[in-house]
């Protein structure tokens, strides 16, 4: 992305930067101002919708999606538990 693309398009890029982001993350912003300063559309095109990190389960942006959402199950399971607990408690 920092080369020069001389006489290249360098809108053959963007559906692996936008791959690249989807597989990896993107916390920065830096791959989304990257596409959004080549085509401000960048988001309506087809290879975004196929881009994104849900498509890519064994990925390491997934996997990090994957250990938040598990960490957010625990603690819904927990306070479930205490509330239930509660609620025995006060009937």
């Amino acid at each position: 992305m920092r080369l020069n693309p001389k006489t290249e398009d360098v809108l053959e890029i963007l559906p692996h930067v936008a791959a690249v982001a989807a597989a990896y993350g993107d916390p920065k912003g830096l791959y989304a101002d990257f596409m959004r300063k080549t085509m401000f559309d960048y988001q309506s095109k087809s290879f975004w919708l196929y881009d994104q990190t849900g498509a890519l389960p064994s990925s390491p942006a997934a996997q990090n999606i994957h250990k938040r959402a598990s960490a957010l199950g625990d603690r819904i399971s927990r306070t479930n538990v205490l509330s239930s607990a509660l609620l025995v408690l006060t009937v």
